[in-house]
C-alpha cells in the first residue's frame, strides 16, 4: 500500500465520507469520494431527447432537432447548450452541496464527471469556460463562487479547456428561485458586464459554466455580454437541468 492511500484511509478514518444521497459510509476503495455505486447507479443522466438549443431534455420519442418552448420565447444569444443531469436524486444533492454548502470537497466528483463522458469532454474541449459570476458580497458571504468552482475542476480533466473570468455582475441580485420566468428575465437585466480590460478573441469558443439551467435567464444574460463584447462562439453546459 503506498503512501498516497495510507493517507486517504487516515483522513476517511479522521473525517469519515458518507454518501450525499442515502447518507451510507463510503471507504478509500470507493471510484466515488461523495456517492456510493448504488447511487451512482440512479443518476438522472440527461440521455436521449434534447432540445437542441439548450439541451432540456424532453420526455418520451422526439423526432429530429426541435427547440423547447422556453428557447422558442427566450431567443438565446448562445448557439447551443448541454446539460449533465435532471435536477432531482442525487444530482439534486451535489448541486445543493456545491451551492449552499462549503463545497470545495466535491471538486474531485465533479471532474470525474466529465472523465467518464467523452462526448462532454469533446463539448468543452480547447474552450474559454466562463463561470457566471456572483456579486461579490454574496461570494464573500459564501467564500467562493459555485460556478467558478465547477468550471475550474471541468478545466482540469479537458484538454485545452481554460477557465476565464471575464464577466462580472454589475449588482447584487435577487436570488431567482422563488421567481417567475418572466421575474427572472427582470431580475437579471443589464445585471452582467465585461470585466475592465478584458478583450474577446472571436476566433475562440466561450462555454459560459452554471450549476442549474432552469429557465435560462441568466445564462443568456451572460452571452449576451459576450456577444455585444465581440465573442461570436458561444455556447453554455449546466451541471443540471430543472
Amino acid at each position: 500500500m503506498n503512501g498516497r492511500m495510507i493517507g486517504r484511509q487516515l483522513l476517511d478514518f479522521v473525517y469519515p465520507r458518507y454518501c450525499l444521497g442515502c447518507e451510507v459510509r463510503l471507504t478509500v476503495q470507493s471510484p466515488w469520494r461523495y456517492a456510493c455505486e448504488a447511487c451512482v447507479q440512479t443518476l438522472p443522466w440527461v440521455s436521449g431527447p434534447a432540445c437542441s438549443h439548450c439541451g432540456a431534455p424532453f420526455e418520451g420519442d422526439v423526432a429530429g432537432p426541435r427547440q423547447c418552448p422556453g428557447c422558442i420565447d427566450l431567443k438565446p444569444a448562445f448557439a447551443q447548450g448541454k446539460t449533465i443531469f435532471r435536477f432531482e436524486g442525487l444530482a439534486r444533492e451535489w448541486v445543493h452541496g456545491i451551492k449552499y454548502l462549503p463545497g470545495r470537497h466535491l471538486v474531485p466528483d465533479l471532474l470525474k464527471i466529465v472523465t467518464v463522458l467523452p462526448e462532454m469532454k469533446g463539448y468543452l474541449e480547447n474552450s474559454i469556460l466562463v463561470p457566471v459570476p456572483l456579486h461579490k458580497t454574496r461570494e464573500s458571504k459564501r467564500g467562493y463562487n459555485q460556478s467558478l468552482l465547477i468550471a475550474r475542476a471541468w478545466a482540469k480533466g479537458v484538454p485545452g479547456a481554460r477557465v476565464e473570468e471575464v464577466l462580472i455582475r454589475r449588482y447584487s441580485t435577487q436570488s431567482q428561485t422563488e421567481l417567475s420566468r418572466a421575474e427572472r428575465l427582470k431580475n437579471v437585466k443589464n445585471a452582467f458586464a465585461i470585466r475592465p480590460k478584458v478583450a474577446l478573441n472571436p476566433a475562440l469558443l466561450y462555454t459560459v459554466i452554471d450549476d442549474v439551467y432552469t429557465t435560462g435567464a441568466t445564462l443568456n444574460a451572460c452571452a449576451k455580454v459576450l456577444y455585444h463584447a465581440g465573442a461570436e462562439r458561444i455556447q453554455v453546459l449546466t451541471l443540471a437541468h430543472g
